[in-house]
């Protein structure tokens, strides 16, 4: 016999779960949010793959 009964396992595992999906829940509302925000400031985000550091470096001999 576990040392936790079926209903306590069951509880756990949809408490669990829910807050995930509660978390998701957030996060896509989040997300939502400011996609909406910087449409209204007309505000464009930098590019994350952009190089931030100049392309020519001098040679140092």
């Amino acid at each position: 016999m576990g040392a936790f009964s079926a209903q306590t396992v069951l509880f756990i595992t949809y408490t669990m779960l829910g807050f995930v999906a509660a978390l998701a829940a957030l996060m896509a509302v989040v997300g939502i949010v400011r996609y909406v925000v910087r449409k209204a400031l007309g505000r464009k985000e930098p590019d994350p793959n952009a190089t931030t550091y100049p392309t020519e470096v001098p040679r140092i001999a």
